[in-house]
């Protein structure tokens, strides 16, 4: 039977000695970090927050750095109390409340007590809980869960002015950078600095628990044992389908990263019908490691019908699920691709721009249109080493439809300059400081 008040003494060690800091060995704090650092320091913030993501990227060493910070600012311990739901000495239902229950009292006054929870959906009647505790106004709280999706089908309507949910993905370049300790003022000396840890980006991605791993095969092993058998298997096994049909789609989509959307193809490859392709990419899509990349479309209708692109939350997703046979050249393009798509995401964020690709006929295309504010901006991206005439002239003449305001050739040679209204922009810059290029308009 499980002891739940020894569960959480043994989850929470610094309520016994105060100078335990749990977010020690992870030094390197993200900017949602920050922002939620901020939130639960404002005494007229009473949100619940909730952090949404992919398992491994950090959601639980973010969590804790927020229990190190906040000890460091003098927070009561026994004021700060952390939880996992998907501990495994948890057996048969339990619910957030029965934990709150068991919690140790505090005196009365003084600072709020804050609930760190992970994997909060695993928690019976969660939702409709976390909304009775942020309208009682009994403790502030932050939760965790891998699947952003089940969140919003389990009580959407209940979370609406209670809860914030933020996204949290893979490591950015610069972030990666930063982890790496190698700092610049300038990006043209960053990258004198970065060719080993660029490469490596492009092998493995920023998965933070892989970056310091030094082989990369086993980096690759780790990566497709933990999003196959945790990220897929595990968490959508609740759902009672085809899980060998589910690995199968993801590995195939892991493959073909950057490919449009065509249900009737992918059923005759993996020889299943449509409706269930459909069924299980919504599945794979909760798990935020695969990303559709809508069309671009005057008309809503349109984009409803049009087929979307589906990428790799990672580049390193890709060259974990390569096919032995695959091209360096093939490869390296679909890495490239996912890569750009993966900091288009972050600079987006909390914006009200959006993200599509642009497509008219067989020859006229742009891979990132992102639109915000009133202007457009126009992305293509080679993975060669040099920019080939015909390559820009086909890049133009699909800006002449679109008629973007900024017009980026992001490719992977070292060349960056200005050619008439085109910027050529050698993948690592363009990656160091996404937010410079497409919503500054110009070079950082």
């Amino acid at each position: 039977m499980l002891d739940l008040g020894a569960l959480l003494d043994e989850l929470n060690p610094w309520w016994s000695d105060p100078a335990i800091r749990p977010g020690r060995d992870h030094p390197f704090r993200r900017d949602l970090q920050q922002r939620l650092l901020r939130r639960l320091l404002d005494p007229e913030d009473r949100r619940a927050h909730l952090i949404l993501g992919p398992r491994q990227v950090g959601k639980t060493t973010l969590l804790k750095q927020l229990i190190e910070d906040l000890l460091e600012l003098g927070w009561p311990p026994s004021r700060l109390a952390y939880f996992d739901f998907s501990d495994d000495r948890i057996i048969g239902p339990l619910s957030a409340r029965q934990v709150a229950e068991v919690l140790p009292p505090v005196p009365p006054g003084g600072p709020p007590r804050i609930l760190f929870l992970d994997e909060i959906t695993r928690a019976e009647r969660w939702a409709l809980w976390l909304k009775q505790m942020v309208d009682a106004r009994a403790y502030r709280i932050v939760a965790t869960d891998s699947a952003a999706s089940l969140l919003r089908h389990a009580d959407g309507e209940s979370g609406l002015g209670r809860w914030d949910e933020w996204q949290l993905e893979s490591f950015t370049f610069g972030e990666l950078l930063a982890v790496h300790n190698v700092a610049a003022e300038d990006p043209a000396t960053a990258l004198t600095l970065m060719p080993k840890v660029f490469e490596r980006y492009l092998e493995v991605g920023g998965f933070p628990g892989l970056i310091r791993e030094p082989s990369l095969i086993e980096a690759l092993r780790r990566l497709r044992e933990d999003t196959v058998s945790r990220a897929i298997l595990r968490d959508l096994l609740r759902f009672g389908i085809s899980l060998g049909g589910v690995r199968d789609l993801f590995v195939y989509l892991m493959q073909d990263s950057g490919a449009i959307l065509n249900l009737e193809q992918l059923g005759g490859e993996l020889n299943v019908d449509r409706r269930s392709i459909g069924s299980w990419l919504e599945y794979l899509e909760m798990t935020k490691l695969v990303h559709r990349l809508p069309v671009r479309a005057d008309r809503p209708r349109k984009r409803l019908t049009s087929r979307p692109r589906l990428y790799a939350a990672d580049p390193g997703l890709i060259s974990a699920y390569a096919l032995p046979a695959a091209s360096s050249e093939e490869l390296r393009a679909r890495v490239f691709e996912a890569s750009v798509f993966r900091h288009l995401r972050e600079v987006v964020r909390g914006t009200r721009a959006e993200l599509s690709y642009f497509r008219v006929g067989e020859t006229e295309e742009v891979d990132f249109v992102l639109e915000g504010e009133g202007e457009r901006t126009a992305i293509e991206v080679t993975s060669s080493r040099v920019v080939k005439l015909e390559k820009r002239a086909r890049f133009e003449r699909a800006c002449k439809r679109l008629e973007p305001r900024r017009r980026l050739l992001i490719h992977g040679g070292k060349e960056q300059r200005r050619v008439d209204q085109l910027e050529l922009v050698p993948l690592p810059v363009f990656l160091l400081a996404p937010e410079n290029w497409v919503l500054r308009g110009g070079a950082p």
